[in-house]
């Protein structure tokens, strides 16, 4: 009853920060919601969806006042039907895009932008927005 609990706040919250065309759904063993540092902790078989992309992973951090989440532990990504697998995993959740990093023979980094550029009648036009750094907090004070 607590996982169910602890998810449908993450889920709540995160949504709410979101646009509704933006809304992710993320399901895992263990979610936190920490109210004072506005952060979410999984751990656990993390299944993280869009409408664009489909990722799972071992842990998931999201700092929902920058705006930003990070999963790690041999993360797999489905954006169509390419699949891409890293050891890290940054998302922006400003315009959802995915930086990947992985450390196997070298360091290796390199973005994919999910959000298809361009405008809607009476939108303002998409700007990708800077990556905004994490805020990492002690996991035993959330």
């Amino acid at each position: 009853m607590n996982k169910l609990a602890s998810f449908l706040l993450a889920a709540l919250l995160l949504g709410s920060c979101l646009q509704a065309k933006d809304l992710l759904e993320i399901k895992g063993d263990y979610l936190l919601y920490s109210f004072d540092f506005n952060y979410v902790y999984g751990l656990g078989n993390i299944v993280v969806k869009a409408k664009e992309f489909s990722i799972t992973a071992a842990a998931i951090e999201i700092d929902m006042a920058n705006r930003a989440a990070r999963l790690s532990r041999d993360c797999r990504v489905q954006v169509g039907k390419e699949s891409t697998t890293a050891d890290m995993l940054d998302i922006n959740l400003e315009n959802l895009s995915l930086t990947f990093t992985s450390f196997k023979d070298s360091i290796q980094s390199w973005t994919l932008a999910t959000q298809k550029k361009g405008t809607t009648a009476g939108a303002a036009p998409a700007v990708d927005a800077p990556a905004r750094p994490m805020t990492f907090r002690d996991y035993e004070a959330l």
